[in-house]
């Protein structure tokens, strides 16, 4: 996404021809590639293959204690969300 995405378009989410994704981001969604440059956060060490996704911070600011604690391990590429919902 281009720098300051969240204060153009939809907000979080993304429309058809969003002006906010790159023709590099446009590329990778249309082949299934988009998540491929987290592998590098894997590599850093930030990020795990498998856990929770990390969530913006206004949404992390509404969590109960039980998801709050949830959410308190290193954020993960794949979890259990995505391998249940995808197509």
């Amino acid at each position: 996404m281009v720098v300051g995405a969240q204060e153009i378009g939809a907000g979080l989410y993304f429309e058809r021809d969003d002006p906010r994704i790159t023709r590099l981001g446009r590329f990778l969604r249309r082949y299934s590639l988009d998540e491929a440059p987290q592998l590098w956060n894997v590599l850093a060490g930030d990020e795990s293959l498998v856990g929770p996704r990390a969530m913006v911070p206004e949404i992390a600011e509404k969590l109960d204690p039980d998801q709050e604690l949830r959410h308190r391990v290193r954020p993960g590429i794949t979890g259990l969300a995505q391998i249940s919902g995808r197509n």
